[in-house]
């Protein structure tokens, strides 16, 4: 892996010192939490898995929120559009995506997000518009990855 690749998907992936420099310049939110606590990043399998327009990096009993899924709560979802996976240093990048790779996650509750306000004004023109907008989200727990 080229090092203009490997810095592509340092903040993706969370390698704590890359040679990027984002790392270096004290950014610690991309480094992977466990890493914070001592845990060797060898025994952390994590992933990057596509799902409502959006990319996210997940590990194993991690909760997070994406975009609606019209599933029920307490089923299990597998997200298989995943397009990294990787267990410490070692990590298979898809092109796009991973042969063979899945996610599994239960579903843990349906909900709406905090409100957005939009206020659009002209000044001197007598024009003030205010609209507001909550969207839909879906609580995943991740189970296990495979891949």
């Amino acid at each position: 892996m080229s090092l203009t690749s490997r810095a592509f998907f340092c903040k993706i992936l969370g390698f704590p010192s890359c040679g990027c420099g984002a790392c270096k310049r004290g950014n610690r939110k991309s480094v992977i939490p466990a890493a914070r606590n001592g845990v060797k990043l060898g025994f952390i399998m994590y992933a990057v898995v596509k799902t409502g327009g959006k990319q996210y990096r997940v590990i194993g009993g991690q909760k997070l929120k994406v975009e609606q899924l019209l599933v029920d709560v307490g089923s299990e979802v597998v997200l298989d559009q995943v397009m990294a996976v990787g267990e410490g240093e070692s990590v298979k990048l898809g092109m796009p995506l991973v042969a063979g790779a899945t996610v599994t996650a239960k579903v843990i509750a349906h909900g709406r997000g905090d409100k957005v306000h939009i206020f659009k004004m002209r000044r001197r023109k007598h024009y003030k518009k205010q609209q507001g907008h909550r969207q839909n989200y879906t609580e995943l727990e991740i189970v296990g990855i495979n891949g």
